[in-house]
Parts: structure tokens; sequence; C-alpha cells
């Protein structure tokens, strides 16, 4: 089937559904990501707290489980978010891919900016309509932007991963040195 075969209203609906599967994810990847941050936030805080009351006691050593967990969530967040965001940018390329069937992507001359047309490109990404559709794969799995929204939180989420890290070298060592005698006291 050749695209111009595709009745216009079948794509039109087409269009819609795409949208509708875009504002999904965006939505899917930015409650995933708010679940992460707010649970790795929620580990560290238990853990530092559980810390402060045991201290060198004994149980000490089993909060190293608990910022290993932390650890983990933090990797599995990263992760996650890294992925959806794979999920998203297929989802602008099939938006972007029917916009250019239905004609939208052709540039409007009056407005003398080779980029103005009727296309929907709320994002940087959605603007690279024709690296995306001449080199999909490659515009799919491209490297996140250091300066978009995505990379910052994946940013802070192996940042809490290394923090928790530290925190289990410190709690092993603090369980390992045990309480230190004390001097005498010289009355």
């Amino acid at each position: 089937m050749k695209p111009e075969d595709i009745p216009r209203d079948e794509l039109f609906n087409l269009y819609k559904l795409a949208l509708d599967e875009y504002r999904f994810e965006v939505r899917l990847n930015w409650d995933r990501t708010q679940y992460f941050l707010i649970l790795n936030v929620a580990v560290l805080t238990a853990g530092l707290g559980l810390f402060k009351l045991t201290g060198d006691q004994p149980i000490g050593i089993y909060l190293a489980g608990v910022f290993v967990v932390g650890c983990a969530l933090s990797i599995v967040g990263a992760s996650a978010i890294r992925r959806g965001h794979g999920y998203y940018r297929r989802t602008v390329l099939k938006k972007t891919l029917i916009e250019k069937l239905l004609g939208f992507l052709v540039p409007i001359d009056a407005l003398g900016y080779p980029d103005a047309n009727v296309a929907i490109a709320t994002t940087e990404g959605m603007i690279e309509a024709t690296k995306m559709l001449n080199d999909w794969e490659g515009w799919v799995e491209r490297r996140i932007r250091w300066d978009s929204v995505v990379w910052h939180v994946m940013t802070v989420l192996w940042l809490l991963a290394i923090l928790n890290i530290v925190l289990v070298a410190y709690v092993v060592y603090v369980w390992m040195t045990g309480p230190q005698p004390r001097p005498p006291v010289l009355a």
C-alpha cells in the first residue's frame, strides 16, 4: 500500500491516536519519574533516620542493606526513565510520520522560517522532523541531551545511587570499628 492510498480521514484518526499516545507517554514517564524520586528520597531518609537512632549498635550493619536497596532503586529508576524516554521518542516519530503524510510538515512560505508549518512541535526534538524521518533509528537511539529534564533527573538518580554506596561503606566502617574503649576518667 502506498501512502497516498490511505484515506485522509483514516490518517487523521490515526493522528488523533498518535497524539493520545504521545500524551499518555508523557504522563506515564512523568508519573514514573516522580515515583522513583520520591521512593529514593524516602529510602534514603529512612536509612539515615535509622542510622541516627542505632549509631554503632550491632543492628547498624543491617542499615547497609537499606542503603543497598536505595542504590538499586536509583539505578532501576534511571534505567526506567531512559527506557520510557525511548518509548516517548518512538511515539513522537510516529506522530511526525503521520504529520508528513497529512502534509502538516510543508513549510508555510509566507512566514519566512523554514520550520514554520502546522505540525505539533512542542519540544526541541520534535522540531527535528527532517532528521527524524531521514534517520529514524539514529534519532530514536541518540544520546539524551545534557540540557534536558530527563538528563537532569537521571543525573539526580545516579547521584543518589552514589550517595547510597558511600553510606553503605560508612555504615560498614562504623560497624567494623565498633565502639572504641573510652579512656578512664580521672577524678
